[in-house]
């Protein structure tokens, strides 16, 4: 028996989801455990990159990681061992929340590309969903129900890191009630509460 169809059996045996990925984060290998987690079978996302956005992976914050912001991506780049809770979409369109662990994968001393190893777990995925109320209520202004400022700042953060190291570009829109203090002077703090909420409101729904 040759060694390389000896551990495709095991890989496909494992409960765990695992696929590689080289150097350029083409995928080479898909395992059974990851068609079941996912809905994709291998042929369908062999020799496509993972970055194609085909299983969507987002963060807690609804954040899209694919093009910079992955454990994978990061371990390609530094050979660094990571480990992540993110969600992913299956192929039937629903969320699916799965604990990660990314590997650098090396012939000789040599980086060749990377492992992803990946699990849905129920109970992790309840913790997590109590993780992530926390996490709304802790980054979301209570008036307005809009990202509050420490969100705002991780936020920027992440979008000029993408655009330093992948020269995504993004926009900023400042917007600002006019002569905001005289309307609550005149009507009161309640009704300029109101008027806040109408207009985050209508600012969410724009955009």
């Amino acid at each position: 028996m040759q060694y390389d169809m000896f551990y495709k059996d095991i890989l496909d045996n494992l409960y765990e989801g695992v696929y590689f990925v080289d150097t350029a984060r083409t995928i080479i290998y898909w395992n059974k455990s990851a068609e079941r987690i996912t809905g994709y079978k291998s042929d369908e996302v062999i020799g496509k990159h993972c970055y194609e956005n085909i299983l969507n992976h987002v963060d807690s914050h609804n954040n899209s990681l694919c093009m910079g912001g992955c454990p994978l991506f990061h371990t390609i780049q530094d050979g660094v061992s990571r480990e992540a809770a993110v969600y992913l979409r299956h192929k039937q369109g629903y969320r699916v929340f799965v604990a990660v662990k990314t590997i650098p994968l090396y012939r000789d001393t040599k980086m060749v590309g990377a492992i992803e190893v990946f699990i849905n777990d129920p109970e992790k995925a309840e913790i997590q969903n109590t993780l992530n109320e926390l996490k709304t209520l802790a980054l979301t202004d209570a008036l307005t129900a809009l990202p509050n400022r420490r969100y705002i700042d991780s936020f920027l953060s992440n979008r000029l890191s993408e655009y330093n190291s992948l020269k995504i570009p993004f926009a900023l829109a400042m917007i600002d009630i006019d002569n905001f203090r005289i309307f609550n002077n005149n009507y009161g703090h309640d009704i300029g509460d109101q008027a806040l909420q109408i207009v985050a409101t209508t600012m969410r729904n724009a955009i």
